[in-house]
């Protein structure tokens, strides 16, 4: 298969900025391939304020050696390759901080929001500290797969469609296992605001 003079020179660029580190090389395969490679990420990842950084770590890869291209593949193809091990690790590392967020420093909304309209005293006071560990409590019970669902949207507040790709399932699936979680938990809660209420 021929190759056009373009790809030509950028595999001769990248070869030299991965073999031999140089960093004008790698300047200009930045130059060029940058747009490329932040859609590419901005299509995988949904943070925006996360694709610049993501996008520097591509290069940077590059320009410190860890790459090893031996010229036989596209220049588009390998900056793709190692595009999608950054990725991979970023959701890896923010895959990690999610799963370690504590319990005791929930703070929820939505359909799951304690209110706080009731005058405060000692004995409302206890009330809603009650529902409040008795939450805590049905979260931390769910089936693995429905207590991260709602902590993403809940705790974290991705929206579905970001929390589904976060954590690396399809939407109809992560939203079964939402849905099944909040009806867990909001029968638990009903079942104690009954009891609290006797």
């Amino acid at each position: 298969m021929s190759i056009n003079a373009d790809e030509f020179k950028d595999r001769i660029l990248l070869k030299r900025a991965c073999q031999k580190r140089c960093p004008e090389a790698t300047q200009d395969l930045y130059i060029k391939y940058k747009p490329f490679i932040t859609n590419y990420i901005r299509t995988r990842v949904y943070r925006s304020n996360d694709h610049s950084d993501l996008v520097q770590t591509v290069f940077a890869q590059i320009c410190q050696g860890k790459c090893n291209y031996d010229g036989t593949t596209s220049p588009r193809g390998y900056l793709c390759g190692i595009a999608k091990n950054v990725i991979r690790a970023y959701l890896t590392a923010s895959q990690t901080q999610i799963r370690t967020s504590s319990l005791d420093s929930i703070d929820i909304d939505g359909d799951l929001v304690l209110k706080h309209n009731s005058p405060s005293s000692p004995l409302n006071d206890l009330y809603r500290k009650e529902l409040r560990q008795a939450l805590k409590y049905a979260i931390a019970n769910l089936p693995p797969k429905s207590r991260q669902a709602v902590e993403l949207v809940y705790i974290h507040h991705l929206k579905p469609a970001q929390a589904a790709a976060h954590s690396g399932r399809d939407i109809v699936a992560f939203y079964n296992s939402l849905q099944y979680g909040l009806t867990k938990i909001k029968a638990e809660m009903q079942d104690l605001q009954k009891n609290l209420e006797r």
